[in-house]
């Protein structure tokens, strides 16, 4: 596939995606090299959690996955959007540059300064894409727990290989999507977890039928026992990927409360 060709006959069905983007609700605008869209919930308390959302479906504008989850939950809430390229970026930026990655932790430090929170109080979450970023962001940045469901750890294989839109995405953060750019990706997540001076309080729920299971979580927990980091994992009883959307909010829900009043 000529995916040069086939980029530039998306620009209009990205333009006209964009130009459905909802207003939510206390959606700001933080403009660091890159704009971006959250939600910011004060609430008084010595915790924020982050979240970051998945990847939407086609023809449809990103949105704030899990804010109605927790919307009783009386901590600090930041609810950051993924809205770079056709359908996201999983947080990173655009041709290996990662402006968007680097403009949304600033967002994430400003709002953690303003309201003095240290970073061990810090609860990155999301599933799938979200659960990919939420990941990247506590390891890279040293934030002190993340609660990801679903996680696509290998991200050139599970784009390039198996979504069907996900080649664009790979396209767009890579630069690319032959073997160089697959590998490039896959290695992201990784290489970061090898990096890290200190691990997270690391907890992964995922469908134990679920292919995300087999091919991207466990090659991630033998990373974390390599690295001697400790984490729990939530299995739960189901296989397709959809169904993370019913099991995962009680499982957030209770890692939050278990973290935040243990």
């Amino acid at each position: 596939m000529n995916f040069e060709l086939e980029l530039q006959k998306k620009d209009k069905e990205i333009e006209i995606l964009k130009s459905k983007l909802r207003s939510f609700s206390g959606e700001d605008i933080y403009v660091g090299e890159k704009e971006v869209k959250y939600v910011f919930k004060k609430r008084n308390s010595d915790y924020l959690i982050v979240g970051f959302s998945g990847i939407p479906k086609i023809g449809t504008p990103p949105n704030y996955n899990y804010a109605k989850t927790l919307v009783n939950t009386e901590i600090n809430q930041l609810f950051i959007l993924d809205h770079h390229g056709m359908i996201g970026c999983y947080y990173l930026g655009e041709n290996k540059e990662f402006a968007v990655e680097r403009s949304v932790y600033e967002l994430i430090e400003k709002i953690r300064v303003e309201n003095n929170i240290c970073k061990e109080n810090v609860i990155t979450f999301g599933s799938s894409k979200g659960g990919y970023a939420a990941l990247y962001f506590s390891f890279k940045y040293g934030y002190g727990n993340v609660i990801s469901a679903s996680p696509q750890t290998k991200l050139g294989h599970y784009l390039i290989e198996q979504v069907i839109a996900g080649a664009y995405i790979a396209h767009f953060i890579a630069g690319g999507t032959k073997d160089n750019h697959k590998n490039y990706l896959d290695n992201l997540l990784f290489d970061v977890v090898k990096k890290a001076e200190k691990s997270p309080n690391i907890r992964i729920h995922v469908g134990e039928g679920e292919m995300h299971y087999k091919k991207h979580v466990i090659p991630l927990l033998e990373e974390f026992d390599k690295c001697g980091f400790k984490y729990i994992l939530n299995l739960g009883p189901y296989s397709s990927h959809n169904d993370v959307a019913t099991f995962y909010p009680p499982y957030l829900l209770e890692s939050i409360e278990e973290i935040t009043k243990g």
